[in-house]
C-alpha cells in the first residue's frame, strides 16, 4: 500500500449534469490506496480467507461529509 497525502484538487465540472456543477475546490485527508489493481475475483478470494468482524457503520447514518 502507499500512503496518499493530504491535498486540494477541483471537482465537478461546468458543463456537465446538475449534479456536477459548480466547479469546487475538496480538500481530501491523507489515505491508503493498494499499489497494484486487483480484480474483483482476487479482492473476494482474501476476503473470504480473513472475514470482516468489526463494527461498520450503517448506510443510513452515512453522509457526504464521511465520504
Amino acid at each position: 500500500m502507499v500512503l496518499i497525502k493530504p491535498g486540494k484538487f477541483k471537482m465537478g465540472s461546468d458543463d456537465g449534469l446538475p449534479s456536477e456543477r459548480p466547479v469546487h475546490q475538496v480538500k481530501v485527508g491523507e489515505f491508503w490506496i493498494d499499489k497494484c489493481e486487483i480484480t474483483n475475483y482476487q479482492y473476494l478470494q482474501v476476503v473470504a480467507q480473513h472475514p470482516f468482524l468489526g463494527k461498520a457503520p450503517s448506510p443510513e447514518n452515512i453522509t457526504m461529509e464521511i465520504i
